[in-house]
Order: structure tokens, then sequence, then C-alpha cells
């Protein structure tokens, strides 16, 4: 005989665990919510929360229903977070388990005062925080400062300067990058605000780098204590670029020579150009090689120039004319060359910055030579009834358009044709010769009286 028996069995999905969130990243001293929530399975669930071996949080659930907790960290750095739950339900007790990761990062201390950061030239500053360092370079003109107040930091700093890639005006970079002692940082995210000194009476703009375009950053102005202040984002590039308020051009015209005309026609010429900043080598977050680079040519008088742009600072330019270095100062006229008697001289009217743009007005100009004439001593001459003197000439007779060369002092002059010293002389050589000519026609009269009484 054979026996038989019927039974049956019910399989169910195997068990998961969900964590949320899921390999999350925190600041220390901030708490993370945690819900640990079983999927299949019979149920009721034993739930533990365990970081290292430590349980931290517990709890019996129905499937569908979560262990909710808050956790706190005390350490930095990366933390293996794991949660395991056993199905009672089944015949047999079922273990499962799932692991998350937990990373904290270091955040700065309460600060007690801000910190000033003077940066003659350029400069690599490193502020150094408990758990977190702040990096920043200042990239500026050797003869510019910029005066950096970070707000809300603190801690000492240390500075290396580094050699200057050109000569700027008030163009300032600002390099912020960040680094911890245990690599992770929680400064990603984080805000700064600056304070920077400007010239007093410019305009002057912040500008941060994205990719490769410079945006525009709100800021507030206060003029008593020439400053700007504006939030930066922790890991940006910062530009500041100041405009001094100098007119862009100027009228052409005479140059007014001491004791003769001017206005008008005297062969002034103005030349302004325009010039991009351009970027040289950049690696991650380093800017290098700012320059600026500009040639002009121009032509006065038949006289060819050509103009290359050096430097520049608020209120001088370095420029080169012909191959010759110069360093000019505003509204002061320096000469260039001597050529077909006229003398010519080059001015810096006017420097203006723009972001991502400056602009030099130059003015190249000639004017006639001064001759300068030394004294002489008056001749008389003695004629019946007639008595005419030469009149001294000016120690310094200015002309138009004459060239007259310089002679030394005791020898004949020769007075410019334009002077009235030319008709005194003329009256005085005509005199003369008629003086003469009655004497030699009166020693001649007496001579052939007295042959003829001899005879």
């Amino acid at each position: 005989m054979t026996l038989t028996k019927d039974f049956s069995f019910i399989v169910s999905n195997i068990p998961v665990l969900s964590i949320v969130p899921s390999n999350a990243t925190i600041n220390i001293g901030q708490s993370l919510s945690f819900k640990v929530t079983p999927f299949n399975g019979f149920g009721p669930f034993a739930i533990n929360a365990i970081l290292g071996n430590e349980v931290i949080a517990t709890n019996t659930v129905d499937s569908g229903n979560a262990l909710v907790f808050t956790y706190l960290p005390s350490a930095l750095g990366s933390l293996t977070f794991s949660a395991s739950a056993t199905d009672n339900g089944a015949s047999t007790p079922f273990l499962f388990e799932s692991t998350n990761t937990i990373t904290v990062k270091s955040v700065l201390d309460a600060p007690t005062s801000n910190v000033i950061v003077y940066a003659p030239a350029n400069t690599v500053v490193t502020l150094n925080y408990t758990n977190a360092n702040v990096l920043f370079s200042i990239t500026s003109s050797n003869s510019v400062t910029a005066n950096v107040l970070i707000d809300n930091l603190t801690s000492s700093y240390s500075s290396t300067p580094v050699a200057s890639s050109t000569n700027f005006a008030k163009f300032v970079v600002l390099n912020f990058s960040v680094t911890d002692s245990v690599t992770n940082n929680a400064l990603d995210d984080a805000t700064f605000t600056v304070t920077m000194d400007v010239p007093c009476g410019s305009n002057a703009a912040p500008y941060k780098l994205i990719g490769s375009t410079w945006t525009a950053l709100s800021f507030t102005s206060n003029t008593a204590a020439c400053t700007m202040t504006f939030d930066i984002p922790a890991d940006p590039i910062i530009g500041l670029f100041t405009s001094t308020a100098i007119p862009a051009s100027s009228s052409t015209g005479g140059v007014v020579s001491s004791g003769g005309g001017g206005g008008g026609g005297s062969g002034s010429s103005l030349l302004s150009t325009s010039k991009p900043f351009t970027s040289g080598n950049r690696t991650g977050y380093t800017i290098s090689n700012f320059s600026q680079s500009g040639l002009a040519s121009m032509n006065v008088n038949g006289v060819a120039f050509s103009v290359v742009e050096n430097f520049i600072t608020p209120t001088t330019a370095g420029i080169s004319v012909n191959g010759m270095a110069l360093t000019l100062a505003l509204n002061v006229p320096v000469q260039l060359s001597v050529s077909n008697n006229r003398t010519y001289y080059v001015e810096l009217l006017g420097i203006s910055y723009l972001p991502i743009q400056d602009t030099v007005t130059l003015r190249i100009y000639s004017q006639p030579n001064v001759v300068a004439i030394e004294s002489q001593n008056s001749t008389k001459v003695t004629i019946p009834t007639t008595t005419v003197t030469t009149i001294t000439p000016l120690t310094t007779v200015p002309s138009a358009e004459a060239s007259v060369p310089a002679t030394t002092s005791g020898q004949n002059q020769t007075p410019p044709a334009s002077s009235s010293n030319w008709i005194m002389a003329a009256i005085v050589v005509v005199l003369v010769a008629a003086v003469g000519i009655v004497y030699y026609y009166s020693t001649t009269m007496r001579k052939g009286k007295g042959g003829k009484k001899k005879a």
C-alpha cells in the first residue's frame, strides 16, 4: 500500500534593505537623518544600524516600514555605515544587510577677527585654519598694491613672493582654491566676502572667470574708504579691473611757444590705440603671463613714428617710439628727435581701464626750432648831418618757421630774415658804402686839383 501526504510551502522574494541617503557627504558638526527600509520577505524585521562595531540604532518593523534615526559624526574622513536585518517571519530566520559610506569633511572654526593680507606684488598666500587651509594667490603690478580683507575667516598666514609676469595698472587677479589635511574639505560651496582697496576716485569692477568667460560680480563701493566689497565662491578666479577717470581723447592743434604764436596748424597729431588683455598659459586656476600688446604707426610732417606699448600704470605708460624706450607721465611732453629743423615730442594724454581692455592716448607733435642769438657790440658811423647806430638784437628771437644756426659771442651775427634787424643792418651797409664813396670822391678831387697847381 502506498501512503501519500500533501504539503505546501510559501516562497518569498529575497528581502533587501534600502538606506537613504546613500553614500552621503556632510560637514563635521552636521547631522544626518537616515531611513532604513526592508522590502520583500515576511517580517517582522529586526533592524540594527551599525557604525564600525557599534550599534547606533535598532528597531523592529514590518515590511515596508522603516527604521529612522539621526547620526552626528564625531570624526573626519570616510566612515562605513551598515544596516543588518533579520526576517523573523520566515520558518528559519533570515539575515540580510546593506552597507553605505559617510564622508565627513572639515569646516572652519568660528572666527574671532578678520584677516588682512597685504600683497605688494605677485604673491601666494596661504591662510591656515583648523583642519582646513584656504590658498589663494594675488597677481598685480609691482608698482601697485592690493589690500585684501577676507571677512569671517581668521588665523595666521604666510606669504611667498613669486616672480612678476608683467607690469599692470590696477589689475588684480585673486585665485581662490581650497585644501585641508585630510584631502576632503567643506569649502567647495562656501562663500567669501572680500573687501579690496581701489584707487580713490576711480571706477572699478570685479569679474569672476568661469571657464574662459569673465562674468561681472555684484559689489558695493565705499567711496570714503576707497574700497569695494563683493561675495565670491570659494574656488574661482577673480579679476578686479580698475578704470582711472582720465579723458580718452584730446583735441589737436598748435603748440604755443614762448614769444611766438601758436594754435592751429603746427603739425600736431593725435594717436589713440585700444588693446585687449591677452592671457598666456593657464593651468587649473593659475593665470600667468598677462600682458598688453599694442602697435601703432603715424606720420607727422613727413617723419614716420612707430609706437609700441610696453606697460601701463595708473599714471604712467611705458612705450617705445622707433625703438627708443620711454616711460611717460601724464601731460609731460618728452622730446623724441630733431628733423628738418623741427623738434618732435610725444605726450601721454590719458590712460583708461575697462574690463579686458585698456586705452592709451598719445599725442606726437612737432614745433619749429627756437634760435638763440647772443648780444653783439654796436658800431657807430658818422657822416655829415647823419648818425646811425646799429641795434643790438634780442637775446632770444622766436621764429615761426625760420631756422638760423646759433653763433658764438664776438662773431658777426645774421638775424632772421623775418626780423626788422635785417632792415637796420641793410641801412647801415648802405650808409657805410655811401660814406666810402663820398670819401673816395673827395680824396680824388683833392689829388686832381693839387696836380694842376704843381704844373
